[in-house]
């Protein structure tokens, strides 16, 4: 738990370092259900919307870390750079916007748990 002041940012579920950067990444236990796995508009709809608001919620605190970096606890080095994203059980769809249009090394903002084990193991 990354805590400032006594209270509680966040907690972090996952690191990686790769390529110099710092990943910071909140895991999300998102569920493949029926309706969305058939594509049907207004599943895929909320999930995009729950996606896109969880990764716009996870740069703000990255972002806090990044202002800060004595919050993680340890000694951060001046050249390796933080940023964040959130990993899905699954490869999301987001609308253009973003989780969709930045990008964190190889990867979207919001990408599933395969992508990030592909990206970091290059």
């Amino acid at each position: 738990v990354i805590r400032r002041n006594g209270l509680a940012v966040t907690d972090i579920d996952a690191i990686a370092l790769t390529s110099g950067t710092l990943l910071l990444i909140d895991a999300k236990a998102f569920r493949l259900g029926p309706r969305l796995a058939r594509g049907e508009y207004s599943a895929v709809k909320s999930m995009a919307e729950r996606v896109e608001q969880a990764s716009i919620k996870w740069q703000g605190v990255v972002a806090q870390i990044r202002r800060n970096p004595e919050l993680l606890g340890v000694p951060i080095p001046k050249d390796v750079r933080i940023d964040g994203l959130i990993v899905l059980p699954f490869i999301p769809y987001v609308a253009i916007g973003g989780a969709a249009t930045e990008r964190v090394l190889s990867l979207l903002r919001a990408s599933s748990i395969s992508e990030l084990l592909l990206a970091t193991m290059r």
